[in-house]
């Protein structure tokens, strides 16, 4: 049979894993900080959500619930029942009304954030949790990081501001 839609994940999720890709989690994290929507639209960002989930997938797995009984029963031909590949009917509705309720505050932040801009009253990005940081990085600074041969990601993105506030900081400090 011909390979549809439905094998991509499943797919994806085994080439992740023999990848053994290093950084992929702050790769994607990278993508989802410096991206445009536009460039996330289309064959891009099909892809983009496919490897997200399959990474996502993962880092969720729980290899500590498998144990050698579940696999010695596939021996004599049953059916293979692996604990952290099956979720309840019960999880998969907590696990989709979580997801839409993330997509929902998105999209009320992105439309609030669009509307605020075309009222200008927000020049750059707007604020976000605690937890995370807005980089504001030039384009002409990470092509030079790159042509220098640098690996262009969120751990080279978060060095980047650490040195930039550091100057800041000298800055004010000579300037008293």
């Amino acid at each position: 049979t011909d390979a549809g839609a439905d094998d991509v994940l499943p797919t994806m999720i085994l080439s992740v894993l023999r990848a053994k890709a290093a950084h992929i989690v702050s790769s994607l994290r990278f993508i989802d900080l410096f991206a445009t929507k536009q460039q996330l639209r289309g064959e891009a960002g099909y892809a983009y959500t496919n490897l997200f989930g399959a990474v996502q997938f993962i880092k969720d797995l729980d290899f500590e619930e498998h144990s050698s009984q579940d696999h010695a029963n596939t021996a004599g031909g049953g059916d293979m029942k692996v604990k952290g590949l099956t979720i309840s009917p019960e999880e998969f509705r907590k696990g989709l009304e979580q997801c839409t309720l993330e997509a929902k505050k998105k999209t009320k932040s992105d439309e609030v954030f669009e509307e605020a801009k075309k009222e200008g009253q927000f020049d750059s990005a707007p604020d976000v949790d605690d937890d995370e940081e807005v980089f504001d990085i030039p384009a002409s600074v990470v092509r030079e990081a790159r042509l220098r041969g640098e690996v262009v990601d969120v751990d080279w993105a978060q060095r980047w501001l650490e040195g930039r506030r550091g100057e800041t900081r000298n800055d004010q400090e000579q300037g008293d």
